[in-house]
């Protein structure tokens, strides 16, 4: 990309994904001071599935920490796209059914944008509640699980087997134990969501699987950022969904609620702005200096936007992952790095572009009032924003390293307001070193 902020045509194989080639212009080839704006043309068809969504096979490759390692397999968080109602799982390669994840903790959309890239009131994104009563934000007529009230002794859990209605007595179950309606099943249920009103200070939080592991050179790594905001300063809680994990662990971990409710005192954030960076460094020893970015040594630079018209693991996006929290995510694939020396130190940014100006075509919906945006279907629509939120913490656990001796990689605040990124260190090899 230009450092003088020109406009470049990208070439057609750096962005070639399931079928699909994209053109995006962006602008520095630095990590601070974004103000992107971008057209994104789409040519071609096929594909399937969200940016960093789950449901790859890993082949059999090690999965650590939320994130898989192995030569050349794909990897991912168990959730559901930035397209909303698409599920973002096969658990290992089962038929994909059509259900997404539900919403279970709060979201804020800052800049009134939902995770498909229109409007929140033309699409948030998120899954729908299509068969809930009007009023409700839970339809828990579906498949079940009898389990007590941790969830950690569930009937048949040890062999994943999800009971349904007719399939188990619902006295029995209700007079010792509780209902849990797992994710990406018909059970439908919804936290509160809204747009900000005014500009969100949050708190950065990076996976552990970035923080507290060393990967390797053939590793696929999963990069995960939350943003959360401390309603509690303002007084203000908003509904979320109680929620615990039901039966097995990383890519195939499923949750599910038991229906109840509580008023959370902080919410995740939604923003349209964030940007990842990845940046080989100079420093060649774990226990040396970090160094200084390489010429050359950027193998990625890509903005949210870049991800609402895109399909598969190559683009860096959001989505509700199977714990029902909005999570930005990417599959880093270290052996595809496009940097010859891959040992030694990175540099993971997530940045805030100061604004987004945007062109999609979508289905027929109602114009957004005030917004210029789509009022028929295939009809262009312009979604311009400002940037309203800044990153003004990092997540305290993130900062402290453990008793239990592993690695342990510190974030930093970037730029005023306007990011953090995390030094790691690459080792030669496959895996992870806890």
């Amino acid at each position: 990309m230009g450092s003088d902020g020109s406009l470049i045509e990208m070439e057609e194989n750096e962005l070639m994904e399931k079928g699909k080639a994209y053109w995006l212009f962006a602008t520095h080839d630095n990590v601070y001071g974004y103000s992107t704006t971008c057209t994104i043309s789409e040519h071609g068809s096929g594909g399937s599935g969200g940016a960093g969504e789950g449901g790859h096979d890993s082949g059999g490759s090690e999965c650590q920490g939320g994130a898989c390692a192995g030569e050349d397999h794909e990897s991912g968080s168990n959730s559901t796209s930035n397209h909303g109602n698409e599920t973002g799982n096969d658990n290992g390669g089962d038929e994909d059914e059509g259900f997404g994840n539900n919403l279970a903790f709060p979201a804020i959309f800052s800049e009134r944008i939902g995770l498909s890239g229109f409007y929140v009131n033309e699409s948030t994104g998120l899954r729908d509640l299509e068969n809930a009563t009007l009023g409700e934000t839970k339809n828990l007529k579906g498949q079940w699980l009898c389990c007590n009230s941790e969830a950690e002794e569930c009937e048949d859990k040890n062999n994943d087997t999800i009971i349904n209605e007719n399939d188990y007595s619902r006295n029995a179950c209700m007079a010792s134990h509780i209902k849990w309606y797992p994710q990406q099943t018909e059970n439908e249920w919804q936290a509160d969501f809204e747009i900000a009103e005014e500009h969100v200070n949050v708190t950065g939080n990076w996976g552990d699987n970035l923080v507290r592991q060393t990967w390797k050179t053939n590793s696929v790594i999963r990069v995960e950022m939350v943003l959360e905001e401390n309603l509690g300063e303002q007084n203000k809680t908003m509904t979320a969904y109680s929620m615990q994990s039901l039966y097995g662990e990383f890519m195939s971990e499923i949750f599910g609620t038991n229906g109840e409710t509580y008023e959370s005192e902080s919410a995740t954030v939604y923003s349209a702005c964030p940007r990842l960076v990845i940046q080989k460094l100079n420093g060649t020893s774990i226990n040396g200096e970090h160094g200084f970015p390489v010429d050359g040594g950027t193998v990625l630079n890509q903005s949210t936007v870049e991800a609402y018209l895109g399909d598969g693991s190559g683009f860096f996006a959001a989505e509700t992952n199977v714990a029902g929290k909005v999570v930005y995510g990417y599959n880093w694939f270290m052996s595809k790095t496009a940097y010859p020396q891959k040992e030694g130190w990175w540099r993971i940014s997530f940045l805030l572009d100061d604004s987004v100006n945007y062109t999609l075509a979508g289905e027929a919906i109602e114009g957004s009032g005030e917004e210029e945006s789509l009022s028929e279907e295939g009809v262009e629509g312009n979604y311009p924003a400002d940037c309203q939120i800044s990153i003004e913490n990092l997540d305290a656990e993130d900062l402290i390293a453990d008793s239990e001796g592993r690695p342990f990689y510190e974030p930093q605040l970037a730029g005023e307001g306007r990011g953090t990124y995390i030094d790691i260190f690459i080792e030669s090899g496959n895996g992870a070193q806890n």
